[in-house]
């Protein structure tokens, strides 16, 4: 009899809860195989991801959201897990016991970038409008960074993310995976982020920084193996995808400065019109340009579709039939 629900049933799982039979009273060891399930360290799931993720990140990405689900470890449960990771070894859990919370250089650069905005708002002649546009650039810079340093897997996560908004359109009909759904593609995210975290994680326990850019630049492989795009064509769309990106920052703060100067009565009302109609139009311009990548990929896959469909019907039309009547089983003989 099931201890949860009171069913009734033979064999190893409960037929209405799931729960297993094998679940007895509590102990010690129940307590600790309960702690390394925590951690991922009970789940086989665990160990193949993380060897998948290191030499087969995009396939086996492609293969979970083609349904392999059970055979690997979930993404946001490994995400939180190996974020956790980072952020004791990152601070103290090292050969060295290094803390990149407290690192000397970056809080000098954090109280240097607090005087400089200091010094600014001290100066004759500088004006409330100005100090303010400085002043808040200074504050994004410091969170950026603060966070940048505090956790590295949520920093990745967090760029892989307004990423994902971009790059997703170049993705939408890649050759590997066909009309694949925006939600699959923040999963693939994740697992990216999982997979720089753990290179991430061993750069900072081994406090060596060269990991940690070759585990940026290997990125790109888990997106070009989940695509099948070449390496040409994915160079040029991340490029494409970093330079909207840059450019949509820019819009931003530039669409900010405007209306913070239309508010402060330092901007005229036409020149803030006329800036924020430009902005408009270069985000305009960039939509209609990634629509047009995104419209040729999908002729490029339909065009394939089409190719595989003909190339599948003259096989089964050069197969010979076969004549005559069933051969007798030898039993009938």
């Amino acid at each position: 009899m099931c201890h949860t629900c009171e069913t009734e049933y033979q064999g190893n799982f409960c037929p209405r809860c799931g729960q297993s039979a094998k679940i007895g009273r509590y102990s010690f060891k129940s307590a600790f195989l309960s702690f390394l399930d925590v951690w991922g360290l009970g789940n086989r799931g665990m160990f193949r991801t993380l060897r998948d993720l290191l030499l087969r990140p995009g396939y086996m990405i492609r293969d979970y959201i083609k349904g392999m689900q059970m055979a690997y470890f979930p993404p946001f449960k490994m995400f939180f897990l190996l974020a956790t990771l980072s952020l004791l070894v990152a601070n103290g859990l090292n050969i060295k016991g290094y803390h990149s919370g407290s690192n000397a250089d970056q809080e000098a650069a954090l109280e240097k970038l607090k005087q400089d905005q200091q010094d600014v708002g001290k100066e004759e002649g500088v004006d409330t409008y100005t100090y303010a546009i400085y002043d808040a650039v200074g504050k994004v810079t410091e969170v950026v960074f603060r966070l940048a340093s505090w956790s590295p897997a949520l920093f990745a996560f967090s760029w892989l993310l307004l990423m994902s908004i971009i790059l997703y359109p170049f993705f939408h009909y890649c050759p590997n995976i066909p009309d694949l759904r925006y939600s699959e593609f923040v999963v693939a995210c994740v697992y990216t982020t999982n997979m720089y975290t753990i290179f991430s994680a061993v750069c900072d326990f081994f406090c060596i920084q060269v990991i940690g850019w070759v585990a940026l630049a290997l990125i790109l492989a888990p997106f070009k193996q989940l695509s099948g795009y070449s390496w040409k064509r994915m160079f040029f769309y991340l490029f494409v995808a970093f330079l909207s990106l840059i450019v949509l920052i820019l819009v931003v703060i530039a669409a900010l400065v405007v209306i913070v100067g239309w508010i402060y009565n330092k901007v005229p009302v036409a020149t803030c019109i006329i800036l924020l109609s430009i902005s408009a139009l270069v985000i305009l311009v960039l939509f209609l340009f990634i629509r047009w990548i995104t419209r040729i990929n999908k002729e490029r896959f339909e065009r394939y579709q089409e190719r595989l469909r003909k190339v599948r019907t003259t096989i089964r039309g050069e197969l010979p039939k076969r004549k005559g009547k069933v051969p007798p089983i030898p039993s009938e003989m």
